[in-house]
């Protein structure tokens, strides 16, 4: 699957795991929309958030 990358972080930070992801999915779209040329989310709502949370 091209489409998904493996990533092992280590937290240094009071930040919540949650908020880390969410910052890196948010950079890693403005990105990707960057380099497409595009605008809008990218992702799909579902995974955007983790299923066990509400």
């Amino acid at each position: 699957m091209p489409n998904h990358v493996h990533v092992l972080i280590r937290q240094n930070t009071e930040s919540s795991l949650g908020k880390i992801i969410r910052s890196w999915k948010g950079s890693s779209a403005r990105c990707i929309n960057l380099h497409l040329n595009r605008q809008g989310p990218l992702l799909g709502k579902r995974l955007l958030r983790p299923s066990n949370t509400r």
